[in-house]
């Protein structure tokens, strides 16, 4: 005796009319299943699309600083003297000059020590919170980011955000991407820092990832220097009411490592969403670390000053250093 998918036998040879039964209740229990799914997809799209889409972080104070919405270096409170640029300036080498800004190389320990010296300026430095002093390398970055100094910028208490225009000697990249370089220096985009309260995970699970993969949640709730979590924005040409596509699109965090010294070790983590997802920004797209190799005062934090050094091998880092020199010979800073 055979069995076919039109005629089942039972035990005793007679066609199973209840298979087909359990073929139907297979077909309502897959609807059913279905309709769940729907509903909790819809579910989510409700949610998602209830949270805001994001816009500027600093479209709050926009007008208020200078009385223009426009951010760059020549909005800060303090600048370098002039005396002090040219000694940045000549401690460069192998000079390059590519449309109207001036670019040079330098080792990785000397990049770190003009990062620090060329960015220190009195009147910002001491106003800036003590986890922004020092330099910070961009640890395990697969791009040409390398090393970063963010504490020549000016701190709003009241709204917890921190404004960094983007100038010479505050960034380091690898010698072989002097494209990324000329980018961003031409752009001049000033970043922002929203701090805040590292969120809340849920109950449940996340395996793609979402905010807070690194900061201990509710950190940073206590106002105003309790500072372990922010959102990181880019703000075009410095236009505090807009901030970049990239920015927008993409979630970008400055997460602090619980298990760190307070500023020494971060995590630069980026959260992207699709577009019918509303506001919710849920799928990591990987991050980096972002450890400080020099402190407040100048001094090299180990283990990862010697790390940073062994990772570079003696190869060469690319910074910009101002715009095409004056009569003087001497590169001018970028005055916005």
């Amino acid at each position: 005796q055979y069995s076919t998918l039109e005629e089942p036998f039972g035990e005793q040879g007679a066609p199973d009319k209840g298979a087909h039964r359990g073929y139907g209740a297979c077909t309502v229990a897959c609807l059913v299943a279905t309709l769940l799914l729907q509903g909790v997809v819809l579910v989510v799209l409700y949610t998602c699309h209830a949270v805001p889409v994001p816009g500027s972080n600093a479209v709050a104070i926009a007008g208020d600083v200078g009385g223009e919405p426009m951010y760059r270096a020549s909005a800060l409170p303090s600048k370098r003297t002039p005396e002090v640029f040219a000694q940045c300036a000549a401690a460069m080498e192998h000079i390059d000059k590519v449309d109207g800004l001036v670019y040079g190389y330098t080792s990785a320990s000397k990049a770190v020590e003009l990062l620090y010296t060329c960015s220190k300026v009195n009147g910002l430095f001491e106003k800036a919170p003590a986890h922004f002093h020092g330099v910070f390398w961009m640890r395990g970055s697969h791009g040409s980011d390398v090393l970063a100094s963010l504490q020549m910028g000016q701190w709003f208490e009241s709204q917890r955000l921190y404004l960094v225009p983007f100038a010479p000697f505050m960034w380091a990249w690898t010698a072989g991407r002097s494209e990324d370089a000329a980018r961003l220096a031409g752009a001049r985009d000033t970043m922002s820092f929203k701090f805040g309260a590292c969120p809340k995970r849920s109950w449940l699970t996340w395996p793609p990832g979402a905010p807070s993969e690194s900061c201990e949640p509710g950190a940073g709730d206590d106002f105003p220097l309790d500072l372990q979590y922010a959102e990181v924005q880019k703000h075009p040409a410095g236009d505090l009411r807009l901030a970049t596509r990239e920015t927008l699109e993409t979630l970008h965090t400055l997460e602090a490592r619980p298990d760190s010294p307070t500023g020494q070790a971060w995590r630069l983590g980026a959260y992207s969403g699709r577009r019918w997802m509303g506001g919710c920004r849920c799928f990591s797209e990987g991050g980096r670390e972002f450890v400080k190799v020099l402190d407040g005062a100048g001094a090299p934090i180990q283990p990862y000053y010697s790390e940073l050094i062994e990772h570079m091998g003696g190869a060469s880092l690319i910074m910009w250093s101002g715009v095409v020199p004056n009569a003087t010979g001497v590169p001018h800073q970028a005055a916005g």
